[in-house]
């Protein structure tokens, strides 16, 4: 039958069929962006800060108990009214960081089955909570006492209160876990659907729009574009509450090296190593010539998430661009959180950034010092007269049988007074270092 058609009815046949699959595509990848769209949105803006919410709620309930607990230590000591103040401080702290975390879930939607165990929890909470008022009670009567046989007396009613308050404490605390692990299941359902929808819509889609093309097109947006993009997610996030309060983060500068056909991209020259230059008993030097671009990324050291980013060609020294990125992550926080301290290696050496991250963002950093400072001299001088402190972490070796646990210890000395780095301050360095006044 179709071989009957004439030429013009079977080119129309052909349009049709091909604007019929294009539309079957459109479909199945509107379908498809739906479906991702709508579990990051359940992720990103509700299961990731209910999680939040309710952990700080959790460790604030912690440590309420463990500044309770502190109470206990001064038994004896019967001139210790400054110390129960501190530890009514320290409750009253964790408290906030309670009240804190309440208001981020609280306003969030939940499921039928999260509102039911959040009910359980409330009854929970609201028995706990009582009883732990009257522990505070007995603390601020204690911080009021001023004799021993008063004392006495409230440590007797102090320790019955506390016992009584344990188990309490345990269903409360167990109530807690049982809503974070709902909204754990809710969120790992959630990536579910998304990978699902991924995978669906990769197996629909086929032909002209596959995974080479929309690789294809990525690559083809402006980097300018991508910044923007990205810096406007990291913003999202930020609003919707998903950094802490206080980040410490970390910036560092890496080369993305491509082919010299790359659009856009730049030129360095750098020397190989010497290993790559021994050449017949002489050592050669040999420079070679790298082409491609370079990324600045600030990162949450803790969840390792990027708060900022900036591109520019190989050839851009690191320090050009700090400036630039580091203001980007303040704009991408905004008011909804604050960026404490900042982690670089000695690419960023520059006595003017430091003192502007200082002084005028009041940002604390830390960065390696070089040997061949004065300043690194100092401080290992000053090491006897500085705070020391032990750290150590467990790490695991080996695979296999041979697997094993080591712990890492070192010692960490803390220094204050080093007027050394003449090139720290506003200026920089430069000949007014060495000047008289």
């Amino acid at each position: 039958m179709f071989k009957n058609l004439s030429i013009k009815w079977k080119l129309a046949i052909l349009v049709v069929v091909m604007l019929l699959a294009l539309a079957a595509v459109g479909v199945a990848g509107y379908s498809g962006i739906r479906q991702v769209g709508g579990a990051m949105t359940e992720i990103g803006t509700n299961r990731l800060p209910s999680i939040q919410g309710l952990m700080m709620a959790s460790e604030g309930q912690t440590a309420v108990k463990s500044a309770t607990l502190a109470t206990a230590i001064y038994e004896n000591d019967y001139a210790a009214a400054k110390e129960f103040q501190g530890v009514l401080a320290l409750r009253q702290k964790a408290w906030a960081n309670i009240d804190a975390g309440f208001k981020i879930y609280e306003p969030l939607p939940q499921t039928k089955e999260e509102a039911v165990l959040w009910k359980s929890f409330e009854a929970d909470w609201a028995e706990w909570k009582r009883s732990d008022d009257q522990l505070g009670s007995t603390i601020t009567a204690l911080a009021n006492n001023m004799g021993e046989a008063g004392q006495k007396a409230l440590y007797l009613t102090f320790y019955k209160q506390f016992l009584s308050s344990r188990p309490l404490f345990n269903k409360a605390e167990a109530s807690l876990n049982k809503v974070v692990e709902l909204n754990n299941t809710v969120a790992d359902e959630s990536v579910k659907d998304g990978t699902a929808a991924i995978a669906a819509a990769d197996t629909t889609i086929r032909g002209p729009i596959c995974a080479d093309s929309v690789a294809a097109y990525i690559q083809a947006i402006p980097l300018k574009l991508l910044e923007w993009l990205f810096n406007g997610v990291v913003a999202l996030l930020a609003a919707n509450s998903f950094f802490p309060k206080n980040i410490h983060a970390s910036l560092d500068a890496s080369e993305i090296q491509s082919t010299e056909n790359c659009e856009g991209c730049g030129m360095v020259r750098k020397e190989k190593g010497p290993e790559l230059r021994l050449r017949k008993g002489r050592i050669k030097k040999v420079w070679e010539q790298v082409f491609g671009f370079k990324i600045w990324v600030i990162w949450d050291s803790a969840s390792s998430l990027p708060l900022a980013l900036r591109f520019a060609t190989i050839e851009t020294a690191d320090l050009t661009l700090a400036k630039e990125v580091i203001l980007q992550a303040c704009a991408n926080l905004g008011s909804h959180a604050t960026l404490a301290s900042l982690t670089f290696d000695r690419g960023f050496t520059d006595g003017a950034l430091w003192w502007w991250l200082h002084h005028e963002l009041k940002i604390l950093f830390f960065v390696p010092a070089k040997s061949n400072m004065h300043v690194y001299h100092d401080a290992l001088a000053s090491v006897h007269d500085g705070i020391r402190q032990t750290r150590e972490r467990s790490r695991t070796v080996g695979h296999g049988r041979n697997k094993a646990t080591v712990v890492d210890r070192w010692d960490v000395v803390g220094i204050t007074g080093l007027t050394s780095a003449g090139f720290y301050g506003p200026l920089g360095s430069g000949s007014h270092e060495h000047a008289k006044d």
